[in-house]
């Protein structure tokens, strides 16, 4: 499949935020600073499950995030409750609640492959399962939130789940993907047909850049988030971030938010403090972003990494909702070892690390941005962007940090 043929839709790049969708009337909820109706909550397994604490804390390139990027954020990552080894029937007693009590407009379930492929979960399948996701529906709908299936991805003959092969598999897929589109045909719901997507035409397995059959890995994570991206942004209200547009903006924490400012031209921004020396680091001229890009390059690869940091010690206490995001325009030279970041500290707190873009690998331009509360003892806030190894050249701009609370803004 060629990718360079899958283009986004043109208004996924517009920054527009006239749009002011209704805010949940549920007054046991908390206020949102995001629209509801572009917040997207997420249920599935190992391939949606975001390893990072909380699924929220920290962003990894897994395909909801990839995607929440893409789409300048117009698709808002909710809380993703998959879990890596969960059934339909887990996902049923556990996720489905995290979800209602996270109030997304809508989520996206992707779940299945473990009751076809794990040995001892007790799921009699597909009756089990397809009665459980009959369940998973009518919860959500119940609290008032869109369901939107996936179809499980391909799974290569001979693919180990659990420590077992995996038996009669392609026929079991294809029957439960049957299943999932004859039942969202009859409920009126979205389904998104990942396992066409995915799949090897000639065999029936996983496409053969899958780590092990089963899985997207990095490369397919993108095409994953590509796909979903092109469906769901485009009926989304048009909001985005908003992201810092003046390097004199008032309501942002840092300094030089925009890179403007080099006084003596050594490549690094003023009140931006770099750290590391592996990677060149230049202000570039900004194109398709406002002021210039903070670029770190390296043409062959390099071990370790270099970033540029910012410390804010003022404007803000804890309990304060913090909002934290930017532009990212990467091109990288190796898909395996490239590593971007974009990292929270919040110093005398903890030593959590809190990131809406963790480790990213593969090629990328959109926005990145999360919401964050201020922990208790928090003396100071840094802010950590830059590459920790690879090769190709990495670009942020716009970044922003804005006190919500103090803003009135939730």
């Amino acid at each position: 499949m060629n990718m360079k043929n899958r283009l986004f839709p043109n208004d996924l790049r517009i920054e527009d935020t006239s749009s002011s969708p209704s805010q949940p009337t549920n007054p046991s909820l908390p206020p949102l600073s995001i629209p509801r109706a572009n917040r997207i909550g997420f249920i599935g397994d190992s391939n949606t499950h975001n390893t990072g604490r909380d699924n929220i804390e920290i962003m990894k390139p897994v395909w909801p995030a990839i995607m929440g990027i893409m789409s300048n954020m117009r698709a808002y990552i909710g809380l993703n409750a998959a879990v890596s080894g969960y059934t339909t029937k887990t996902a049923l007693d556990i996720q489905v609640a995290k979800v209602i009590a996270d109030n997304p407009s809508k989520c996206i379930v992707m779940i299945g492959t473990n009751d076809i492929g794990l040995k001892g979960t007790g799921i009699n399948f597909p009756n089990d399962s397809k009665s459980n996701i009959a369940q998973i529906a009518d919860r959500l709908v119940a609290a008032n939130i869109e369901p939107i299936f996936m179809t499980v991805y391909p799974i290569t003959q001979g693919s180990v789940l659990g420590g077992n092969v995996v038996e009669d598999v392609h026929n079991k897929v294809n029957l439960f993907n049957q299943f999932l589109k004859s039942f969202c045909l009859k409920r009126g719901y979205q389904c998104y047909d990942t396992y066409g997507l995915l799949v090897e035409p000639s065999t029936g397995n996983m496409n053969p850049t899958s780590p092990d059959g089963v899985h997207t890995g990095t490369f397919l994570s993108h095409w994953v988030a590509e796909y979903v991206v092109q469906r769901l942004a485009s009926k989304l209200p048009a909001w985005n971030p908003q992201l810092c547009e003046s390097n004199s903006d008032p309501t942002t924490l840092l300094t030089n938010p925009l890179f403007i400012t080099d006084t003596n031209t050594d490549g690094i921004p003023d009140g931006w403090t770099k750290n590391g020396t592996s990677f060149t680091t230049r202000i570039d001229p900004g194109v398709a972003v406002h002021g210039k890009w903070a670029t770190f390059f390296a043409n062959s690869y390099q071990a370790s990494g270099t970033s540029l940091s910012q410390t804010i010690t003022s404007g803000f206490s804890s309990g304060d909702k913090i909002a934290i995001g930017g532009k990212i325009k990467a091109k990288v030279g190796n898909k395996d070892g490239s590593k971007y970041s974009c990292k929270i500290t919040f110093n005398g707190a903890s030593t959590d690390l809190y990131s809406p873009m963790y480790e990213f690998l593969c090629s990328i331009e959109g926005t990145f941005y999360q919401e964050y509360t201020v922990p208790s003892n928090t003396t100071s806030i840094t802010v950590d962007i830059g590459v920790a190894s690879g090769i190709g050249t990495f670009q942020f701009g716009q970044m922003t940090v804005r006190n919500l609370t103090a803003l009135g803004a939730i």
